[in-house]
């Protein structure tokens, strides 16, 4: 589509139809749409076109070729009003109302190209210095014709290769890949015959044209493949199984039309399903069979009229076509691919978001590969890769994968007009999306359970589905947030840096961005905005430090390597990316090999509890001193002293225990132990300070008097229930709040169990699960 202007009823309008130029107008009384070009325009070569209208007269030229033509009815003014649209009409699902018979605005289809020479009424128009005010990213103040790209094969996965302006486009329907190069694995919703996906659009829709794509895999010879509907009207069109055939009813107005194609559909194996109309003309196939072509007599100018989209089934019962079941694919509907946005959108949306549509599914989502390709090592923190600026105005898209075992470093960095800038860095081992449309900067960081800087590759995917809702997701994980005020655009200026910025920058970056110094490890698969990128051939700042390929071991000296023997006490040897470093903290010692005696006045046999209430008494919890009280009590027919150890805040209750059999940790105040009849005068005092021995956020520390260095362990009563997890319970906020100090976080137990050797076991206290350790090793740590 090129060029138009809307308002209401009249209209004026160019647009480029499989190849030919089409000239839109409607003064009010009646619209027409006349074929203006003699031959195809998309030939790569500069064309002239000049429209002239005098009332109802209406003359297009297109290089030598004239078109004349009348507009219908007796109006002879053009009244428009609002904004001229070059190239495209905004933002995906913007609230423009494009009329039906602009087809390629109905089917998202935007110019690509060059324009030059825009005059209107005798005023030359500056169109790239309307550009560089808005998207600077994607319109550019030139034209330069490039040789072809299919010819090198750059789509992957047997997918269809089609030559562009400029670029190349990757067909993926008939794959079960996605991206620009079908390089990722695609969304795959499976269906059990009672749930769906729906998608509520924020207003409604009326089309002439259509585009839809299905693929689907399944055992059954019925099903809803997709619809659409409209309240309280019939008009809809419906594409569904029947018998093994697929079938495809378009009913508008009074007037239908039913397709059939493709036979025995239900034999478990995949199948591409592509519907296209074009007003009366109907297009509807399967796999590589030939395309069933029909023309349709529909009623009410043959314009469809929806709210909802349906996928796999109807929300509401009463319908007569039965819920799929089996997986699907590739659910594009005039140029959206839901899928692929409703995995990306997080949570259920309640809300529009402005123009987003609702999507809600009720299936389930299968477990992506997230396959790697055209890997890249940057070998040192201490450079990048300069990219062209990245295309982010109305949308963002960014997906790549990572490989370190760097803990921090900037990933990526493009910094814009006034406060604008986007940013992606590794924090601490985990993914930090920074970002500012000039409202202020927003931080989404990843809600992995574990750190990522752990020597595999992840997956990482950046979206804005609405103007101010914006995703991060890493491992299919998703965390989504919503932004405040009144801007909805990234206005970016400059290099996309990738990997780092200069040394002299880092002082210079916004104070939101943590990192300073670059991201050191392997980067693959990238994907921004829709554009496959090569960090080695496409970089305009390139770097001898950034290699093609990733083996995280390649380049490492051998004595940079780790080995079982590297650590002492049992101290844990974790690879860095050219370096190795001991992790002690599961050990009594400390030092750069876990050699270092963490503890003096290490508890003896005897007495486990006075040496350390001594070595306990500079600690605290949250910047708060322990208020510790001794308590002795029999239980179970074993004498038990331990300490109640509480914050000055009463923020968190803790409970020390330390018992005399070096083998085994009990759970302390389990129900059998409260009410056991041989705690005698323990019992009231327990009870006087039964705030303490509440289940609000009891947890346990334990030691052991076998003569030898132990740590401290933490056990929460909350998160072990939730699949036996087992976390810090004073770490609240983030960073946590541990000055001098720091608490080792056990995951999860079971996998721990069998990574450190010890035996681990489920207990109950007050109606909870908790982990009930058998001590081989020290577990859970606070040190200096």
């Amino acid at each position: 589509m090129d060029r138009f202007h809307l308002l209401q009823e009249d209209l004026f309008a160019f647009e480029i139809l499989g190849g030919y130029l089409y000239t839109h107008a409607d003064l009010g009384s009646g619209s027409v749409k006349v074929k203006s070009s003699k031959t195809r325009v998309d030939d790569g070569t500069w064309h002239d076109v000049v429209l002239r209208r005098v009332e109802r007269e209406i003359r297009v030229t297109v290089d030598s070729n004239i078109v004349e033509f009348r507009t219908p009815g007796d109006s002879t003014q053009l009244d428009l009003d609002g904004l001229l649209y070059i190239g495209g009409v905004g933002a995906p699902f913007a609230p423009l109302t494009v009329p039906p018979v602009l087809w390629t605005g109905a089917l998202r289809q935007g110019y690509v190209g060059c324009m030059r020479d825009l005059v209107i009424n005798g005023n030359p128009i500056d169109i790239a210095g309307y550009a560089q005010q808005q998207d600077s990213g994607a319109v550019r103040p030139a034209c330069h014709m490039q040789a072809s790209h299919c010819s090198s094969n750059p789509c992957m996965h047997r997918s269809i290769c089609l030559e562009g302006w400029n670029r190349f486009h990757c067909d993926c329907t008939n794959t079960s890949f996605t991206g620009p190069t079908c390089g990722k694995d695609a969304s795959t919703l499976h269906l059990n015959g009672t749930q769906q996906m729906t998608a509520l659009m924020p207003e409604d829709s009326r089309t002439q044209a259509e585009e839809i794509v299905v693929r689907f895999k399944t055992t059954r010879p019925r099903g809803l493949l997709l619809a659409t509907s409209f309240e309280n009207s019939a008009d809809r069109l419906q594409i569904y199984l029947d018998e093994g055939k697929a079938h495809m009813l378009i009913h508008i107005g009074d007037r239908e039309k039913l397709l059939t194609t493709g036979q025995g559909l239900n034999d478990d194996l995949w199948h591409t399903l592509k519907f296209s109309r074009r007003f009366n003309l109907l297009k509807f196939q399967i796999d590589d069979d030939t395309a069933i072509r029909a023309e349709a007599q529909l009623g009410k100018q043959g314009i469809l009229e929806f709210r909802t989209l349906h996928v796999g089934g109807y929300l509401h019962a009463g319908e007569d076509i039965p819920h799929f079941v089996g997986q699907l694919q590739q659910i594009w509907f005039n140029g959206y691919p839901y899928l692929e946005i409703a995995r990306s959108a997080g949570s259920h949306q309640t809300s529009h978001q402005g123009v987003a549509p609702i999507i809600r599914v009720t299936g389930k989502f299968g477990k992506r590969n997230h396959p790697v390709h055209h890997p890249v090592t940057f070998t040192s923190k201490h450079t990048f890769v300069g990219l062209p600026v990245l295309k982010a105005y109305l949308e963002t898209n960014i997906y790549f994968q990572f490989k370190t075992r760097e803990a921090n470093g900037l990933i990526l960095y493009n910094a814009g007009r006034e406060h604008d800038f986007i940013a992606v860095e590794l924090v601490n081992g985990h993914v930090h999306y920074v970002f500012d449309l000039g409202d202020g900067a927003v931080r989404v960081r990843d809600t992995s359970k574990s750190k990522l800087n752990d020597g595999k590759w992840h997956a990482v995917s950046i979206g804005r589905p609405a103007a101010k809702r914006h995703t991060l997701s890493v491992d299919d994980h998703v965390t989504a947030v919503n932004s405040q005020g009144s801007n909805e655009n990234l206005d970016l200026d400059g290099i996309l840096y990738i990997g780092g910025v200069e040394k002299a920058q880092y002082g210079q970056l916004p104070k939101q961005i943590l990192s300073r110094h670059g991201f050191e490890g392997c980067l693959a698969s990238l994907d921004l905005s829709g554009e496959s990128t090569d960090l080695i051939t496409d970089a305009v700042v390139p770097s001898s430090l950034v290699t093609s390929g990733c083996d995280i071991y390649t380049n490492i000296h051998p004595g940079k390597k780790c080995t079982h023997d590297l650590c002492a006490n049992h101290g844990t040897c974790v690879q860095q990316w050219n370096s190795y470093t001991c992790d002690c903290d599961m050990t009594s010692f400390t030092g750069p090999t876990c050699n270092d005696d963490r503890m003096s006045g290490t508890p003896d046999q005897h007495c486990c509890l006075d040496s350390f209430l001594n070595y306990l008494k500079p600690f605290k919890i949250c910047g708060d001193p322990f208020l510790l009280i001794k308590k002795n009590i029999f239980c179970h027919e074993v004498f038990h002293t331990y300490f109640v150890i509480r914050n000055s805040r009463k923020l968190r209750k803790f409970d020390l225990f330390c018992t005399y059999d070096a083998a085994t940790l009990y759970p302390l105040f389990t129900p059998y132990c409260l009410l056991d009849r041989h705690m005698d005068e323990d019992i009231d005092t327990l009870k006087e300070n039964r705030n303490i021995l509440t289940r609000a956020e009891p947890s346990y520390v334990a030691c052991i008097s076998d003569g030898k260095g132990h740590v401290i362990g933490l056990f929460s009563h909350y998160i072990p229930r939730s699949g036996g997890h087992v976390f810090n319970p004073c770490a609240t906020s983030y960073p946590p709040c541990y000055p001098h100090h720091k608490i080792k976080q056990i995951k999860d137990y079971r996998s721990y169990e069998d990574e450190r050797g010890l035996k681990i076991k489920p207990s109950i206290s007050y109606g909870y699960p908790i982990a009930c350790i058998l001590l081989e090793r020290p577990i859970f740590l606070i040190s200096k």
